[in-house]
């Protein structure tokens, strides 16, 4: 079978195009060729954690491999195991270990796996070693607290075990996650979602983790008690005697109809606690304006489980990123389903930044996967 070309500099030309191709090639059994890779990077180029990504899912899949190596613009990719079944000659689960050997972010491996783990996998094990609250990455409590919830309410996706054995931050990372999924064979229950009606706002939490001054703490701890529809959360925190980068916040709004928002901010930029609590709530406030269903960080993370599942899905979001427009790109090249945006007529806002769109996407029914 001859590869699909993928071209690694378009749209959104990141690590993302690399993560969602290598996991469609897995499930549909095709080979991929992947060149250009992350070519609108300062650095294009395989890194670390997209080497430690792909390894992973060729170990999974017992891919053969090439151009596996660091800064490397092109890599063909062709699985040849179709089902990752369990360790016989040991009771529990199979366990493979992926470490990033530096800060790169342990929540993008997972992105790339999970897919895989969920629709093929039978009693596994991940072990992610790198950053879990890092830059330019979905934080491991984004994981627990907005991504899986909403696979489960949505999809009906059985909820994923994440254990957070040790935290990672820049620059030295040293994190470790441990990662088991209910396994869904096929498409027996993977059903589409319809996330249409945002509702109101139930409950915020605000939690906080990593390193801070006392003072730093007493301050954010301030900005939380003035809202007091805030439930503050101090997650593996430890106070040290100087300012340090290695901290996170994140907020969380739910609502009565399911839908979870967050935003975070991580404490290096900001010297005292009430700039990190501000900049985390002015994003959060930013993701709640309008008739969005979900935020705009967890916009393209659902596209590839829309893909996925057994019918059609409805999903509303706010304008599209540019992340969001190249998953289904992808989706589409690799998958054949069929996408189809809609802008909210009936709720149209001066603001453009409040608009409204609902994301549909029909799978292909004779498709590989």
């Amino acid at each position: 079978m001859d590869p699909i070309e993928i071209d690694g500099s378009i749209l959104e030309g990141g690590g993302q195009i690399l993560r969602n191709c290598v996991a469609y090639s897995v499930l549909s059994m095709r080979p991929i060729y992947i060149h250009s890779i992350r070519g609108n990077r300062k650095n294009p180029g395989l890194q670390l954690q997209h080497l430690t990504g792909i390894l992973l899912a060729a170990q999974l899949s017992e891919a053969i491999v090439s151009g596996l190596e660091k800064n490397s613009l092109t890599l063909t990719f062709q699985p040849t195991r179709p089902q990752i079944s369990m360790d016989k000659t040991n009771a529990g689960p199979k366990t493979y270990v992926a470490e990033i050997s530096s800060a790169g972010a342990c929540t993008l491996v997972l992105q790339l796996a999970l897919p895989i783990v969920l629709y093929k996998a039978t009693n596994l094990q991940i072990i992610v070693k790198g950053g879990t609250n890092v830059p330019l990455s979905p934080s491991v409590d984004y994981l627990q607290r907005v991504l899986f919830p909403t696979l489960s309410f949505a999809f009906s996706i059985p909820g994923v075990n994440l254990s957070v054995v040790k935290r990672g931050f820049m620059p030295a990372g040293g994190g470790e996650l441990h990662v088991t999924g209910h396994t869904i064979q096929g498409r027996q229950g993977w059903k589409p979602c319809t996330i249409l009606d945002k509702g109101q706002i139930v409950s915020y939490e605000a939690i906080f983790t990593g390193c801070c001054t006392q003072q730093f703490l007493s301050e954010l701890t301030s900005q939380v008690s003035r809202r007091p529809q805030y439930v503050l959360l101090c997650e593996d925190l430890h106070i040290v005697a100087k300012h340090t980068s290695q901290s996170q916040l994140l907020l969380v709004a739910r609502t009565d109809t399911g839908c979870i928002f967050g935003a975070s901010a991580l404490g290096g930029k900001y010297q005292n606690g009430e700039k990190l609590f501000r900049s985390a709530e002015k994003v959060l406030l930013k993701q709640l304006m309008g008739r969005s269903c979900v935020d705009e960080y967890l916009q393209d993370q659902l596209i590839v489980y829309m893909a996925l599942a057994k019918g059609q899905s409805n999903v509303r979001t706010g304008p599209l990123t540019l992340h969001t427009r190249t998953a289904i790109h992808f989706a589409q090249v690799m998958t054949g389903a069929i996408f189809n945006i809609k802008r909210d007529e009936d709720k149209l806002d001066c603001d453009q930044s409040h608009e409204s769109y609902v994301i549909t996407c029909d799978p292909c029914t004779s498709g590989d996967i």
